[in-house]
């Protein structure tokens, strides 16, 4: 479909329109083949089968996320946004993209120019479903220097970005409003109160878009006093299996080229280093993180819990969600800011509609672009 988005149908049409809609919309891409929803991704096919299914698990919550709002006070349309997406979880847009169609904003997408991601497809469900309310949604593709961005900005109210500090800086200096969600992390916490250690689930949690995303724990953080020898043996026998079972996917020669300098450094500096077919867990000496290239690399450490807390209020909103044992969750997120999401190994890859790890996208999706 061509032309500018109009919400005007959308705004029009009834709640359970538009979450049959979505629902519809989600199933369908849920049920493609990756090769068509995921056009040259670097994912395992299992992996990709993993991302679409896990993604599209937010239509179970899309009558919740319309109670919120209603808690709130009616949702109040802005205008026209625009979603700028990044590349490294090519299903990241999916969650933005709903909760803006639900809230009745008309809604540009831009994907990355390096791959485009799911969202193409998504849309074009959108447009099958029902094509009235789908013109609430159009792709741009244009590069970034291209100069129909200066006839986009006095349309947009406002710009999500997912992607670089220097993206949100390049579109700020052609004028745009830019409500920025940069470069972060999540981290795994094993406190010593916790009475079970699920390794299967973080595995999964560190297999899953082989850790390339901000939700993808790059550290796994043991509190002082644990033996941690049996839990680290225990990951590495569980990533062993996903290797088999969820293989990692497609590397480039700059990762590789980065997944070796970081093993071999491992080496270098005394780390305990186990390796599979397709990971790597690093115990480190020491308390300071260093970074880790993603790819199922990930790095160990074991601290005092005040460190920890320390860590995690320096970091800051650079710091999405932390993983630990299901037992632990509510006790440690009434330790941490609100800013951080706590939540059970096994779930740190799979943000429901209303996850508190980014407020800007749930219940305050409509206030935050208001300024209010």
């Amino acid at each position: 479909m061509s032309g500018d988005p109009s919400a005007k149908w959308l705004q029009e049409a009834s709640e359970q329109r538009v979450i049959s809609w979505l629902r519809e919309a989600l199933r369908r891409l849920a049920s493609d083949p990756p090769s068509k929803a995921l056009p040259g991704t670097p994912l395992s096919v299992p992996v990709a089968v993993d991302a679409l299914q896990t993604s599209c698990e937010i239509e179970r919550s899309l009558e919740e996320a319309l109670e919120s709002w209603r808690a709130l006070g009616p949702p109040e349309p802005l205008g026209r946004l625009l979603l700028v997406l990044p590349s490294n979880v090519e299903t990241s847009g999916i969650r933005p993209l709903v909760l803006a169609l639900i809230a009745r904003n008309a809604v540009w997408v831009r994907p990355s120019s390096r791959r485009k991601g799911v969202l193409p497809r998504l849309i074009a469900h959108l447009e099958a479903v029902d094509p009235l309310l789908a013109r609430a949604v159009r792709c741009v593709e244009f590069p970034r220097e291209d100069p129909k961005w200066d006839e986009l900005r006095p349309a947009v109210d406002a710009v999500h970005l997912f992607g670089s500090d220097e993206a949100a800086q390049a579109l700020r200096g052609r004028g745009f409003r830019v409500i920025a969600h940069g470069s972060a992390l999540s981290l795994a916490w094993v406190p010593r109160r916790a009475s079970s250690f699920e390794a299967m689930e973080l595995a999964y949690d560190v297999a899953r878009y082989d850790q390339r995303g901000c939700l993808s724990p790059q550290a796994l953080i043991f509190e002082e006093g644990l033996e941690i020898k049996g839990f680290v043996e225990s990951l590495h026998e569980a990533l062993s299996v996903l290797d088999v079972r969820f293989p990692r996917g497609a590397m480039s020669l700059e990762e590789r080229a980065e997944e070796q300098r970081f093993r071999l450094t491992s080496v270098a500096i005394g780390s305990h280093l186990y390796e599979g077919k397709g990971h790597a867990l690093s115990i480190e000496a020491g308390h300071r993180l260093r970074s880790s290239p993603g790819l199922r690399n990930l790095l160990v450490y074991q601290m005092p819990r005040g460190l920890f807390l320390s860590l995690v209020q320096h970091l800051g909103p650079r710091l999405k969600r932390v993983g630990t044992p299901r037992d632990a969750v509510q006790g440690l997120q009434k330790e941490l800011n609100e800013g951080v999401e706590v939540v059970a190994f096994g779930e740190m890859q799979r943000p429901g509609l209303l996850s508190r790890m980014e407020p800007s996208l749930w219940g305050g999706w409509v206030r935050s672009l208001a300024g209010r």
